[in-house]
């Protein structure tokens, strides 16, 4: 028996990710195999299926090694099973299948059978464009020609099919590649300007292969060149021509396209029609990341579980925000801070930051302020060097918001201060009228906010800022996804009432499309 190292769950593991079709099709195909008696890896499985107590219930093996080499039958048979059960399901299977019975074919001088064969292989492998068991099928082909008193074409047209398969494949290559630098900028900077502006211009506007003129040529191509339009546009806050991009990403073919790639596809949509303020659509686009992940089965799966909390909790946390739905958003940050303790050690550094930078708004809208503060400290001093710029610019400018909020403001014009400084720091001379450093700049002044008259106006004057910046913004559904919310605070402020009142307030006149 071929020896198989198993850790010591992947056999329970494995099991438990069987669906009542597969346990079936297991019965039947051991049924098929006649044995004299249930072989003993049969009772092993029926035990491992049922309650850790019926483990127990087991007759003892002769020695453990026995016991172990059952393991590893029990573990090959339910491989095999599960290879003839989803063989017409996966066409890559499919397609490997076939290879295989070519192989047969060939090695019993059968070349016009294993034609037919590949001939089927081919069509479905450039259907779904597996470049890769495309040139496998190629290879087949010139050693099929070679024994066939037909050969199914002369040598130059699979020459040249190959040539075009290495094209396309290098043009996959290309745009992966640049996908993934574009992602690298957007977790180190969020929203670009100054000099991530000219890397991400440099790695996006100067590739010929995203040229308007250029013609991609494969599908799986043409799905990377929508993903980076869409990430370029969001990056440079252009989220009307982000949302047109990201939603073509929503109709790809699935089998061109892996699971990962597809559910972040529509988490790159989510994130369009979070820019836009399309909030419904928003929550609908996480619906459709749940559903997706369920008809893949991928719930066991630590990677898709924590891409699409990670986008739930960050998105539901911001739309209930902004409806200034109490109940809701009180509810989501109780689950938040639940789940944040369950998927703790599996969370990157900057999922949890930016986490806990919507948590700490949220905490603000539904009026925990003290639960606010204690995330800006962690945010601002404990954690620092890891938060993404965007979002650690935004800390000083959301400081200097809490103190106005409650009323502590002689500290106003030193927390200002050190928000001009921190802004000059990233900012370069074009964008001297970036938002946080006109406001920064105006609240840096001694200003005597015991006046009601003299507050009013201060206060006035930034909330003017925050408008004129939300409405700068070509495309945008007068909307901001940062702005918006200082907007909201700054009138919950003159107003003297709370966030969530102010909030729901703004909603019912918020227009809900372009």
């Amino acid at each position: 028996m071929e020896k198989k190292y198993l850790k010591k769950d992947d056999l329970k593991i494995l099991i438990e990710s069987l669906s009542i079709g597969e346990k079936r099709h297991f019965y039947q195909y051991l049924k098929s195999q006649n044995h004299q008696e249930s072989p003993y890896y049969l009772e092993l499985f029926k035990a491992l299926s049922g309650p850790e107590s019926q483990l127990a219930q087991l007759p003892e093996m002769v020695s453990r090694k026995a016991f172990s080499n059952a393991k590893i039958r029990l573990y090959q048979q339910l491989m095999q099973s599960l290879s003839i059960y989803h063989q017409n399901s996966s066409t890559e299977l499919s397609i490997q299948n076939m290879i295989c019975e070519i192989e047969i074919l060939y090695d019993r001088g059968l070349p016009e059978q294993s034609i037919i064969l590949l001939r089927k292989a081919q069509k479905i492998a450039a259907g779904q464009e597996n470049f890769g068991l495309m040139l496998q099928l190629l290879t087949w082909e010139r050693k099929i020609n070679i024994i066939s008193d037909t050969p199914t074409r002369n040598k130059l047209d699979i020459t040249t099919e190959e040539r075009k398969i290495f094209e396309n494949f290098d043009e996959v290559n290309t745009l992966e590649s640049i996908f993934s630098k574009v992602i690298d900028i957007k977790k180190k900077y969020g929203y670009v300007k100054g000099t991530a502006r000219k890397s991400l211009d440099q790695i996006v506007l100067k590739n010929h292969k995203l040229d308007a003129e250029h013609k991609i040529q494969s599908r799986r191509g043409i799905y990377y060149f929508n993903f980076i339009h869409s990430l370029y546009n969001w990056l440079t806050l252009d989220h009307k021509k982000a949302y047109q991009y990201s939603k073509k990403l929503l109709a790809p073919d699935f089998q061109l396209i892996s699971p990962n790639e597809y559910l972040e596809g529509i988490l790159q949509h989510v994130t369009s029609c979070m820019g836009l303020g399309y909030f419904e659509e928003t929550l609908d686009g996480l619906l459709l990341a749940d559903a997706f992940i369920a008809q893949k089965r991928f719930q066991h799966s630590t990677f898709f579980l924590l891409r699409v909390f990670y986008f739930r909790i960050c998105y539901r946390l911001i739309v209930y925000m902004y409806k200034g739905a109490l109940k809701e958003l009180q509810e989501t940050i109780e689950d938040a801070n639940i789940q944040l303790l369950k998927f703790n050690a599996q969370l990157s550094i900057e999922m949890k930051l930016v986490i806990y930078g919507n948590m700490r708004n949220a905490c603000i809208a539904a009026g925990d302020h003290e639960q606010a503060e204690k995330l800006l400290d962690m945010l601002l001093y404990k954690e620092s060097k890891y938060v993404r710029k965007d979002v650690y610019n935004d800390l000083f400018l959301s400081r200097i918001f809490s103190h106005l909020a409650n009323k502590d403001y002689a500290i106003v014009p030193s927390m200002a201060a050190a928000a001009g400084r921190q802004y000059k720091q990233v900012e370069n001379e074009r964008n001297k009228y970036d938002v946080g450093l006109r406001i920064a700049s105006m609240l840096m002044k001694n200003v005597d906010y015991s006046k009601t008259a003299t507050r009013q106006k201060v206060i006035t004057e930034v909330k003017s800022i925050l408008h004129e910046a939300i409405i700068a913004h070509a495309g945008l559904n007068k909307f901001h996804e940062m702005y918006t919310f200082y907007y909201i605070w700054t009138e919950s402020i003159l107003r003297d009432q709370p966030f969530h009142l102010t909030a729901a307030a703004w909603y019912t006149q918020y227009l809900k499309h372009l």
